[in-house]
């Protein structure tokens, strides 16, 4: 019997913008639907690498703390942007952003991302300058989800898996043997997910906020889709 569920992901995830995150944010609405506990892992900003890194590296303190096995959990990340990713600097000055503060697992951990090369920040230029390619970013992801979901797999969790941002671009070649590890059944919209089934696809009509951030009703809209689904 799953009793708590763990999500991870960006700025959509922890409820950017939302007047009341800690209470309006899609985890926190799915697990009431589901009538279990949440812990939200989410940051502003992450990439996927964040994602993937702090999850392996929070759960086992997650269950600890709430005195749970594995077989009691279900993780759920919703993957962000394949663009952004990061790199460990600890004597570098942080960012100075918005939200709330890293936590302890966060801390020496720089982001790259677009808005951070537009900003002029040189290591974010010099990756994309240098070393992106949409190709090697879709292969790096999916290597890492390959390796995240054998982790939780063979630990025994629940793996459950969605999307915050559209899946821009074909599978890569160089991609194909790590999708071939995962269960399309696991990821809400199938693998790869369909038109319409990102948070940030969500309907017409539905408010977002000056930053582009889903508010309330697309955050309900994204936790009943889920529930659904995982009901299902």
């Amino acid at each position: 019997m799953v009793k708590l569920l763990v999500t991870n992901g960006c700025s959509c995830t922890r409820g950017e913008e939302l007047r009341d995150p800690a209470s309006h944010a899609w985890p926190t609405l799915l697990g009431d639907a589901l009538g279990i506990d949440v812990v939200n892992l989410a940051r502003d900003g992450s990439s996927n690498r964040r994602v993937v890194r702090s999850t392996v590296a929070r759960l086992a303190d997650v269950c600890a703390d709430r005195r749970l096995r594995p077989q009691e959990v279900m993780v759920l990340p919703a993957w962000t942007q394949s663009s952004r990713h990061e790199y460990h600097a600890p004597r570098e000055k942080p960012e100075v952003r918005t939200g709330p503060a890293d936590g302890p697992g966060d801390r020496g951990w720089q982001r790259i991302g677009p808005w951070r090369q537009d900003a002029g920040h040189k290591p974010s230029r010099a990756f994309y300058d240098h070393l992106w390619s949409e190709e090697g970013q879709l292969a790096n992801f999916f290597l890492d989800w390959a390796l995240l979901d054998a982790f939780l797999r063979q630990g025994g969790f629940h793996a459950r898996y969605a999307f915050a941002f559209p899946l821009t671009g074909t599978v890569p070649d160089l991609a194909r043997p790590f999708t071939r590890t995962l269960e399309e059944d696991t990821v809400w919209g199938g693998l790869p997910p369909r038109p319409g089934h990102s948070f940030l696809e969500m309907p017409d009509g539905l408010a977002r906020g000056p930053g582009g951030h889903p508010l309330e009703e697309g955050h309900a809209w994204f936790a009943a889709s889920l529930g659904k689904w995982l009901s299902a």
